[in-house]
């Protein structure tokens, strides 16, 4: 496996993800606009050897998940929906976790790896792909990835115009995006 070569890490190690300094943000868009919001991280790890990605995962907690964009009265019944059976079912599946498989080096802009793995939701577990920028010096790592999800594949179909006809201006496009920004040390 061909990946990125990070300078000052010669052995192998294991940088755990430091939760307050990484972000998870996620974007939905419907006919009438995006909202958005975060995600907060519950645990995480990356392992380098001989100076190249050799894995790692990372757990997201969904009931977390809070909306950022609307006016504060309106967040709560947003959140508490996402939070339900509609969307990411929290009470059943409280975790999301992506585990990687494949790091392979790219040249597309800002970013400068392709990240394949397998995403879990909803107990549900789909092989994923997205670019991504990493960056290590000797005991710090950070990276930036931009993961666009059809959230239908995860059994998500509340408003889906795949699914539902009658929708109209309330329906809600089957990808989202999030942007995830970890930081980690060993």
């Amino acid at each position: 496996m061909l990946l990125l070569a990070l300078s000052g890490i010669a052995q192998t190690d294991t940088f755990r993800i430091d939760k307050v300094l990484s972000k998870i943000e996620w974007f939905g868009t419907k006919v009438t606009g995006t909202n958005h919001g975060l995600i907060a991280l519950r645990a995480g790890e990356v392992w380098i050897k001989e100076a190249q990605i050799i894995g790692g995962s990372f757990e997201m907690d969904m009931a977390s998940i809070t909306d950022t964009d609307l006016p504060k009265a309106y967040q709560p019944k947003l959140e508490e929906h996402l939070k339900s059976e509609d969307f990411f079912h929290v009470e059943v599946h409280p975790y999301s976790q992506f585990v990687i498989k494949n790091v392979a080096p790219i040249d597309r802009g800002k970013f400068d790896v392709q990240i394949t793995g397998n995403l879990t939701i909803k107990g549900i577990t789909r092989e994923i792909s997205f670019p991504a920028k990493f960056k290590a010096s000797g005991s710090r790592f950070a990276a930036y990835g931009e993961m666009t999800i059809d959230r239908t594949q995860f059994d998500i179909r509340y408003g889906s115009t795949s699914f539902f006809d009658d929708w109209g201006d309330r329906s809600i496009e089957n990808d989202f995006r999030l942007e995830i920004s970890l930081a980690a040390k060993h």
